[in-house]
């Protein structure tokens, strides 16, 4: 049953995010002798509701599960003029401020709303208790944004995310930019993941959006049905670009989407800030972007003040190519900066949306990276 969305106060300025809360647990983490707090982000063109099953299979696990709605979706309190403007045609310094002020704001929700609901913090052996901040697709530039912009919250707020966040989960992949690249609009148009913080896109790339063989009034509706879908790579034990699937999903397998109601897919699915905000800041933020994921994950004085917080990548490995590519990628930063800043997991037959099909292998995933 679809829950309803309430609403928490980030800033000063009547800025408000929705969410959806699972509400207290009946029983601790099995982890720990507290229970444990999971803050969703979502990606492009699905709504928080898209966590509506793994959030079911939480509470009785003993999790706490909290999906937050982002900026211009339904519930959340739209962006200004100004602000799609700065996505359409703003400075570089105006973008980065963009991004920051996104992220600032998620940070704000999440540090109100563990003193608001009085949220456990990790229990002496550190298996139970805290939270994490776990970026789906898309979601997982705002989930990074919120990590590299702690410090810009008050004093109290940087202890307790030193003290509560235990990880954060960056979950079915994502592509970063190089700083001296820029994607253009029609590259942005590839899939959410592969653009969230994005490099330029394999020679082989394809998308519904970027396929003029597709009417534009069904590129949006294909989209929902490929990205969600399986695909039958080929061996990618020998990370080739060449052996993944690019175009076909599996004749074996449908897609996520087709396992949700029609209530649910009304609820789920939302296009209506794809060309508005989503491909803007996809294409002309990416160099910002890039540079908070830098931050984020490589700066020494900003994991420094996040004491205790792994980052995670949890992948499938039946999504959409994008995937799978993001994973090396990230994989050979990890290396250049001398390795174990992250963290590496494949979901054998999991896509996209393992958190649908299979909400228990996915919870027990993101546990397992608090563990």
């Amino acid at each position: 049953m679809l829950q309803t969305l309430q609403t928490l106060s980030v800033d000063d300025c009547g800025t408000e995010l929705a969410y959806l809360d699972s509400g207290v647990p009946p029983h601790a983490s099995p982890f720990g002798s507290q229970y444990t707090t999971i803050f969703a982000i979502h990606g492009m063109a699905f709504t928080s509701n898209v966590f509506e099953k793994i959030a079911s299979t939480a509470n009785p696990a003993g999790v706490r599960w909290v999906s937050i709605q982002r900026r211009d979706f339904p519930g959340s309190t739209p962006l200004s003029a100004a602000d799609l403007n700065v996505l359409k045609s703003g400075t570089d310094e105006e973008k980065a401020r963009y991004v920051r002020d996104r992220g600032v704001e998620i940070a704000t929700f999440v540090d109100t709303f563990v003193r608001k609901n009085g949220l456990p913090p990790p229990d002496e052996k550190g298996s139970g208790g805290g939270f994490a901040i776990l970026g789906w697709s898309l979601g997982g530039a705002f989930a990074l944004a919120a990590a590299e912009n702690v410090g810009a919250l008050a004093d109290a707020a940087r202890a307790r995310f030193a003290r509560y966040m235990r990880s954060i989960i960056l979950l079915g992949g994502f592509r970063h930019n190089h700083a001296d690249y820029q994607i253009t609009y029609s590259e942005s148009l590839a899939e959410p993941g592969h653009a969230a913080i994005g490099i330029p896109p394999p020679p082989k790339l394809w998308s519904p959006f970027r396929d003029e063989n597709i009417p534009p009034a069904q590129r949006a509706s294909t989209f929902n049905s490929w990205v969600t879908a399986y695909f039958d790579h080929g061996d990618i034990s020998k990370r080739d670009l060449d052996a993944l699937e690019y175009v076909t999903p599996s004749p074996t397998r449908m897609p996520s989407i087709t396992n949700m109601s029609a209530e649910q897919q009304a609820a789920i699915v939302y296009n209506g800030c794809a060309l508005t905000s989503e491909f803007p800041l996809a294409g002309n933020c990416a160099q910002q972007v890039y540079a908070t994921y830098q931050k984020a994950v490589f700066d020494q004085k900003t994991r420094e003040s996040l004491l205790n917080t792994a980052i995670w990548v949890l992948c499938g490995d039946s999504g959409p190519s994008f995937s799978l590519s993001t994973l090396w990628v990230m994989e050979e930063d990890d290396k250049a900066h001398g390795g174990g800043k992250i963290q590496f997991r494949l979901l054998k037959g999991a896509n996209h949306c393992m958190f649908w099909d299979y909400p228990e292998v996915t919870l027990r995933a993101i546990l397992d990276t608090m563990a």
